[in-house]
């Protein structure tokens, strides 16, 4: 009987292995495509833009990513493997989507697994595989696995779902050690996805609902024997929030007083609902941005309204009745909550790639209905054709990501009023060297949307470009006035100004940028130039003690100027300060050893205190750089 046991469990782990390995070659058939593709829309910020990746030996800025750094800000985790990829690769697409593309066949096979553990079917295995690779090959599931940063999504995922499969395993251990392993196993998954992204929240929920729909069978009665557990799950949500504040809300675009309204807000997410189901079922057409724009009243979506708050209603009955579907119904909404509820997401209402994981609950539900009224013996027919069709479809749709302007053309074809496509194509076309092109489609933008920083930002570097200073300026104020916090528009507002030659008001603005990005050289080299050359003016005016003045703070931001060092040491000598001018003129030599003026001023200060030989040893120093460099 043992040796009967033994050969069955050797079948079964066979079985999975030949499973794992089919879902890991057709999802690298699919998604083959994208392994070359470029970086496109939030990836720019997140890793090209994003300098916090640049330096692995520095965990500790590896892992606090910039507000700016689009989705890796407030995740540490996905920062360190974005930092990981830039290590090994700097900016080489390929191994950023190698790991997208590994981390989603890992999850589907974590998924693979639960499925198998969990439905209680005689034909689990086929039905399990046949789902799971429906799912991993879905084409509604490309914008998470092909655009590199949207790999939050699918580490989120991965770590809800290995929370899950672990606390499964737990429950199904024959020793209690084992289970006290795999317990343990649940809960650091749930502790290290709070590093991923803001859905782990779900987790302990998703867990508890399994718990009490298929292990104890009550809500209290899985409390009660596991306080202790669920305790310490749910105690990782205080580290999460405290990521999410300390990224200041994902930099202003999550949370309440944003200029969103609660209420225009859950209906356009009523809205949403009903597209990414009816994508799950028909995944055409497929947009990477929907745009901003929002829901403002009940009668601009009544059916959707009506779907959504049926599907509702019939899910909270369930679960008072304790019925089988609701445990779906719920897990769907809730993977859906944190991003698809009432918390305004101001920057992208709506998004594809968060039904990265709430696609499943609808897929499986689809298919138990399927198996239940067709006759089984259609079932692999059809599973077999539909596999084929999304691994097709989905290997096409990777091909749009060989070519961002085509993604963004997509954009405008579904929703001609989306003023982000615009503002994306203006920024591609600029790239390309197409200014009129491109400022044309930043001034469709800005009629569309004239609250838009970023579009007045972009049409200023423009302007800018072809040399209209007071366009540029314009849009650069208004931008400012937009977002008072927006440190490379202060910059080149103050850029702007320098190149007007109005220097006092260039201080202004680049001493904010500073202010709001203390670490950004070139801003504090351009404002110590505004300084010094304030104080040139100064200088030449005989204005010493404000020369003096305007040096000393060129000087405390660009320290190893020798210019400034011997400008200043000029200043210092025309005061008397004979002392202060020598030490002023060795620095300058020092930091740069060929500054003829330096060792000519110096010896000029060496003469008059006497100091002939001296004077003489950098008056020989001055022939021969004159000579090296007439």
């Amino acid at each position: 009987m043992s040796k009967l046991r033994e050969r069955t469990s050797q079948q079964s782990f066979v079985m999975i292995l030949a499973g794992i390995s089919l879902l890991g070659i057709l999802a690298f058939c699919a998604y083959w495509p994208s392994l070359h593709a470029p970086f496109v829309f939030d990836d720019q910020f997140a890793i090209l833009e994003n300098h916090s990746i640049e330096h692995m030996a520095d965990l500790r800025l590896v892992l606090s990513p910039p507000a700016e750094a689009a989705g890796a800000a407030g995740r540490p985790l996905v920062n360190l493997t974005l930092a990981i990829n830039y290590a090994i690769g700097h900016y080489n697409v390929f191994g950023y989507h190698l790991f997208n593309v590994c981390l989603h066949i890992l999850t589907s096979v974590v998924l693979f697994l639960i499925l198998l553990r969990a439905l209680k079917l005689d034909s689990s295995y086929w039905f399990s595989l046949s789902v799971v690779s429906i799912w991993a090959l879905h084409p509604l599931l490309t914008e998470s696995v092909s655009c590199v940063i949207q790999r939050d999504e699918i580490l989120g995922a991965f770590f809800i779902l290995l929370t899950l499969y672990a606390f499964i395993k737990s429950i199904d251990s024959c020793s209690e050690q084992h289970a006290k392993l795999w317990k343990s196993v649940s809960l650091l998954a749930c502790s290290v996805g709070i590093g991923a992204k803001e859905t782990i929240i779900c987790a302990p929920l998703i867990v508890f609902l399994y718990d009490s729909f298929y292990v104890t069978g009550s809500f209290l009665g899985s409390l009660k024997i596991r306080k202790g557990y669920y305790t310490v799950l749910c105690a990782t949500w205080i580290p999460l929030f405290y990521l999410i504040f300390n990224s200041n809300k994902r930099g202003g675009t999550v949370g309440f007083g944003l200029g969103v309204s609660t209420w225009s807000y859950l209906l356009t997410q009523t809205k949403a609902l009903c597209i990414y189901i009816k994508l799950v079922l028909w995944p055409r057409p497929l947009i990477i941005d929907y745009g901003t724009q929002l829901v403002r009243g009940i009668n601009e979506i009544p059916l959707q309204a009506i779907f959504i708050s049926g599907v509702l209603i019939v899910t909270l009955y369930g679960l008072i009745r304790k019925q089988s579907y609701a445990f779906l119904g719920a897990v769907f909404f809730i993977l859906l909550a944190p991003s698809s509820s009432f918390v305004p997401l101001v920057s992208q209402p709506i998004a594809e790639h968060r039904m990265y994981l709430p696609s499943i609950v609808v897929l499986v539900s689809l298919s138990l209905i399927i198996v239940i009224t067709l006759p089984s013996k259609f079932i692999p027919v059809l599973s077999s054709v539909l596999i084929s069709i999304l691994l097709i479809l989905t290997y096409l749709r990777n091909n749009d990501y060989q070519n961002e302007l085509n993604l963004i053309n997509q954009c405008i074809s579904y929703n001609p009023l989306n003023d982000r496509a615009y503002l994306n194509r203006g920024t591609l076309l600029s790239r390309d060297g197409k200014i009129d092109e491109a400022i044309q489609d930043y001034e469709t933008a800005l009629k569309l949307n004239t609250k838009s920083a970023d579009t007045h930002f972009n049409l200023a570097l423009l302007h800018e470009q072809k040399g209209d200073l007071v366009s540029a300026k314009n849009h650069l104020i208004e931008a400012i006035v937009i977002k008072p916090n927006y440190p490379v528009a202060s910059y080149e507002l103050g850029l702007v100004y320098f190149k007007d030659r109005d220097y006092n008001s260039a201080i202004v603005h680049l001493k904010f940028a500073l202010k709001l990005q203390p670490t950004i050289q070139k801003t504090r080299k351009l404002l110590s130039q505004c300084y010094s050359l304030i104080g040139d003016q100064q200088a030449q005016n005989q204005e010493f003690i404000a020369a003096l003045d305007s040096y000393e703070a060129a000087l405390n931001l660009d320290i190893g100027n020798s210019r400034l060092h011997c400008n200043l040491g000029n200043v210092f000598s025309v005061l008397g300060k004979k002392s202060e001018a020598v030490n002023e003129y060795q620095e300058a030599i020092r930091y740069d050893s060929l500054n003829v003026n330096a060792h000519y001023n110096l010896a000029q200060e060496l003469m008059d205190q006497g100091k002939y030989n001296e004077a003489q040893s950098e008056l020989s120093i001055v022939r021969k750089l004159n000579q090296v460099h007439p």
